[in-house]
């Protein structure tokens, strides 16, 4: 994950344009992200209680999850 090197991630969804979501855990936190274009853009939805997961993402760019 880039800046994070040391924290496990999982990518749940491609979609057409090479964009990928998912998530991994910031120091205890589970948070999602997304890549576009080798750029990080971390996703965490506030007040979430098991912190947040990006699940898929459709060729518009919307993005869906779990908290």
């Amino acid at each position: 994950m880039p800046g994070f090197p040391n924290s496990p991630a999982v990518g749940n969804g491609v979609n057409d344009n090479g964009d990928i979501v998912g998530g991994f855990n910031e120091t205890g936190t589970n948070v999602g992200f997304r890549i576009r274009a080798g750029k990080l853009t971390v996703l965490s939805f506030p007040g979430a209680n098991g912190g947040t997961t990006a699940t898929s993402i459709n060729n518009s760019g919307v993005i869906v999850g779990d908290l």
